[in-house]
């Protein structure tokens, strides 16, 4: 929870950058509104290539959206950064 007060975005940097340390949905809520932007994290559905939505956290309609791919299990998944064309063909709801 050290993550929800640090609201200097260097000091963010410092805490999440070292090796072995890893970002969950809380931490990428952090970092989301630290950079005032909304955030959206997505699953591939098996076999479907089709994305689904899992995540949503709208701080303000005016913010652009974070758009992550989390693939993997819970304790050790990772994200990638979903460009906007890469969803176009991809996305259910």
């Amino acid at each position: 929870m050290a993550e929800w007060n640090i609201s200097d975005r260097q000091e963010y940097y410092d805490y999440m950058n070292p090796v072995g340390t890893f970002a969950s949905e809380l931490e990428c809520t952090v970092a989301t509104k630290l950079h005032r932007m909304n955030l959206s994290i997505y699953r591939e559905l098996a076999g479907r290539y089709e994305l689904e939505l899992v995540f949503h956290n709208r701080v303000n309609i005016h913010y652009e959206t974070a758009r992550l791919l989390f693939t993997g299990c819970s304790e050790n998944g990772h994200y990638d950064v979903l460009l906007p064309d890469s969803m176009s063909s991809f996305y259910v709801s």
